[in-house]
């Protein structure tokens, strides 16, 4: 099932009124290094970060991997390939309001690589810190 994608105006309301999830992609290749993207807009504008999304109402935590996996990296992959790793809360880290990341980790999937998508072995200066607080709690350095 493909799920419900809010207008701007009702996404921006809906981190007012309650908690929302988001999924978060922890990809490493074989070499062990950690995909992290380019923010491209606000807020964290040019910050590093895990691929990842908002899951949306009516869609599975399965179905937002592939989505995330497919928009982000040009990758689909079935739900046995991905497995969960953690779950973390941030209250106050996200200027849009209180997050849920429900994280998850896939290995070894091809990406290619460029100014945006880059694997790090050691994690890069400009994370988004609550990223980088649950990645160092993973044990990413």
């Amino acid at each position: 099932m493909t799920g419900l994608r809010l207008s701007l105006d009702e996404f921006l309301l809906s981190l007012k009124l309650a908690p929302r999830m988001v999924v978060e992609v922890v990809v490493e290749n074989k070499e062990g290094g950690l995909l992290m993207l380019r923010r491209q807009g606000d807020p964290f504008k040019g910050s590093w970060h895990l691929p990842g999304s908002f899951l949306m109402k009516g869609e599975s935590i399965s179905e937002c991997v592939r989505r995330v996996l497919e928009d982000e990296c040009g990758q689909g992959v079935d739900s046995g390939v991905w497995q969960f790793v953690g779950l973390f809360e941030n209250p106050d880290g996200d200027p849009r309001g209180h997050l849920i990341h429900y994280v998850v980790k896939v290995e070894d999937i091809k990406v290619e690589t460029d100014s945006r998508k880059h694997f790090f072995t050691t994690l890069p200066e400009k994370v988004i810190g609550y990223q980088k607080q649950f990645l160092f709690e993973l044990g990413y350095k």
